[in-house]
């Protein structure tokens, strides 16, 4: 029986029995989700595991929180680039100041990443989550999004493992609102 297949079926058991279990209490059995779900090239069983992840009652508020967050980060970088767009191209400017704006980028980011989690009720919700959880709806966002790949695993991975402080819950949105930046990036060259 495949990994996948098996995990399927200890999270649809999980589902139907609606107890404690073992994805959102145990990291090690939430890694192996995440693990099984990059690795599986069937791509209608991960979005049958994605649609199952999604529909938990508690994960379900988590994944609105974060579409919140991740659609209001898109905007405002990309009202960010329509205005750095009428101002002078990094390619005159010297190295350092090259490097102060890619410093200033994540600085930016990491504010509004702040800022929306003290002050939005999507952010105050993120906050409340413990990290499987989070670790959990970031997984169904990652499935949803039709972006399953290993680099966004392993950023989740460091939520997963990580102590659920704000500082945490910063630093792992902070790294996946930099690649959300680097995907839009990647998008308008196409």
């Amino acid at each position: 029986m495949s990994e996948m297949k098996l995990i399927m079926e200890r999270w649809q058991r999980f589902c139907l029995l609606e107890n404690e279990g073992e994805f959102k209490t145990d990291p090690k059995d939430t890694l192996a989700l995440i693990d099984a779900i990059t690795s599986e090239r069937d791509d209608e069983k991960v979005k049958e595991v994605g649609a199952q992840i999604a529909s938990d009652a508690e994960v379900a508020p988590v994944l609105d929180a974060l579409e919140e967050f991740f659609s209001t980060l898109e905007q405002e970088e990309e009202e960010r680039d329509e205005k750095e767009s009428d101002e002078p191209q990094l390619a005159e400017a010297g190295l350092q100041d090259v490097g102060l704006a890619v410093t200033g980028l994540g600085l930016d980011i990491a504010t509004k990443i702040e800022d929306f989690l003290n002050q939005t009720p999507a952010g105050r919700a993120l906050k409340k989550a413990g990290p499987l959880v989070l670790g959990l709806a970031l997984t169904a966002f990652m499935i949803q999004s039709g972006d399953v790949n290993r680099a966004t695993a392993k950023t989740i991975a460091k939520l997963v493992t990580s102590s659920g402080s704000q500082g945490d819950l910063v630093a792992g949105l902070t790294d996946l609102g930099g690649e959300l930046v680097d995907s839009l990036a990647e998008r308008k060259k196409n």
